[in-house]
């Protein structure tokens, strides 16, 4: 859980300045576009899919695209904004989340994919969607369920934050 008001995009001090020197140097060596999702043929998400499900599979990471497919097959139905991120013209990630049940001052920041082909795509996708959040106007944020590895990425972006633990199944 983060908190989006004191949340400052320009990423001041010396805590942010890699993520700075990175975002400088991406959008600098890339042209990048964002638009909603619904502007972009459905093969391409779902490449971006499949691109993603193979990266993380070669570092053993266990991931289900199906549910992904399945958002871009329904038109991502169920989210209140579904964005791609597009780098010199090809789709590379895409952004999506909505509102928390109950809780309007609350953005679920509850997809954010990207294929890795790259350097530093990560980062500035994650940026994206935090501006988009913060631009929204909502108070607090939450990141959602990640391993260890994926929620030392995401809360290099604040300086604060609150952590829950949440349990994940499936059923085969």
């Amino acid at each position: 859980m983060v908190d989006m008001i004191s949340w400052n995009p320009d990423l001041p001090g010396r805590h942010f300045k890699e993520l700075r020197n990175a975002l400088s140097k991406f959008n600098r060596e890339h042209q990048v576009k964002v638009i909603p999702t619904s502007e972009l043929d459905k093969k391409d998400l779902h490449d971006v899919v499949d691109r993603w499900f193979v990266s993380r599979d070669k570092d053993g990471i266990v991931v289900l695209p199906g549910r992904y497919h399945n958002m871009i097959n329904n038109n991502f139905g169920g989210t209140e904004s579904s964005r791609v991120m597009l780098v010199d013209d090809k789709s590379v990630g895409f952004n999506a989340g909505w509102e928390t049940p109950n809780n309007s001052s609350e953005w679920s920041a509850s997809i954010g994919i990207h294929d890795y082909s790259v350097h530093d795509l990560g980062v500035a996708l994650m940026y994206e969607d935090l501006v988009w959040i913060k631009n929204a106007g909502y108070k607090t944020c939450d990141l959602e369920g990640s391993d260890p590895q994926a929620l030392r990425f995401k809360t290099q972006f604040f300086n604060e934050f609150k952590t829950y633990k949440t349990y994940t199944f499936y059923v085969k």
